[in-house]
């Protein structure tokens, strides 16, 4: 992902070294984020009046989240009268992005954009962990959306999965690179 970023950077800085139309790459803006992707960097380039390009990473704080949860014994399990044990589980997000994006104004001086790109990160979104499962969760196992996950000593580990490449198609309101302006949020 650092390279991906890299040679975005290096990309917007050979072309805006080259660029002879005004407008056209002539501008880099370099900035911080924060928002539902997580918190991050980025780098936007004006392409014309009608497009910008942005390139960026982003990442969600990996806190962990730990809590108790019961899940029934197996009615198979003759030694014990118990019906309902306690397990720990614990939950870190993995989030991280990669973006590369493209702002499209479809007025000249406005701020109201659409934007299309691709993100990349880990497969991995949240990594999951569970302890102190009864002994016949070894054999028999849970079944969690008809998938049998079975234990090991007493722990099941597991992760909520994502593509590694993801889509991305919003809209906005801003320009991040102005040349009328100092300041500019987006």
């Amino acid at each position: 992902m650092k390279k991906i970023l890299l040679l975005s950077v290096l990309f917007c800085l050979a072309v805006s070294a080259t660029a002879q139309e005004p407008g056209c790459f002539n501008h880099l803006a370099i900035g911080v984020k924060a928002g539902t992707a997580g918190v991050g960097a980025e780098l936007a380039a004006p392409i014309g009046p009608f497009f910008q390009v942005r390139a960026g990473y982003a990442m969600v704080p990996p806190v962990s989240i730990n809590r108790e949860v019961s899940v029934p014994e197996h009615p198979g399990n003759q030694g014990s009268d118990k019906g309902e044990w306690t397990v720990n589980a614990k939950a870190t997000p993995n989030l991280s992005n990669a973006e590369l994006l493209l702002d499209i104004f479809p007025m000249e001086h406005s701020g109201f954009h659409i934007t299309a790109g691709m993100m990349y990160g880990p497969k991995n979104a949240v990594k999951v962990h569970g302890s102190n499962f009864p002994e016949d969760y070894n054999i028999a196992g849970l079944n969690v959306d008809d998938y049998l996950v079975k234990a090991q000593n007493g722990n099941i580990d597991g992760y909520i999965g994502l593509d590694a490449l993801r889509p991305y198609l919003g809209v906005g309101f801003g320009r991040a690179v102005r040349t009328n302006r100092t300041v500019c949020v987006t």
